[in-house]
């Protein structure tokens, strides 16, 4: 679809020249803050190793834990929380990327 040169006219005097247009739908509930720090989290969880291993259910009540108290308590589930980080945020999982200082 072409742009009239009144949009761009529009555009250009709004000032809002290299920017992306507004988001359709609802804005998101979780934050990408939190999915990425729990992401990273659950990261140096796992190159802790040993007790440290992450897994969803530790990962679920960090992230309720994290909630409590906030605007956002009871607004999703903890599963909801942890699908996204997983889902937008792979290369964070990836073990061999992270770096372990310890050695």
């Amino acid at each position: 679809k072409k742009l009239k040169p009144s949009t761009l006219a529009a555009v250009v005097n709004k000032g809002i020249v290299r920017m992306s247009p507004p988001k359709a739908g609802r804005p998101a509930v979780i934050p990408n803050k939190l999915t990425k720090g729990l992401a990273t989290h659950a990261n140096m969880m796992q190159i802790s190793g040993g007790d440290g291993e992450e897994s969803g259910r530790k990962m679920m009540a960090l992230v309720k834990a994290m909630s409590d108290g906030t605007a956002r308590e009871d607004k999703f589930s903890p599963e909801y929380a942890w699908s996204r980080a997983q889902t937008q945020h792979p290369e964070i999982f990836v073990r061999s990327k992270a770096k372990d200082h310890e050695d």
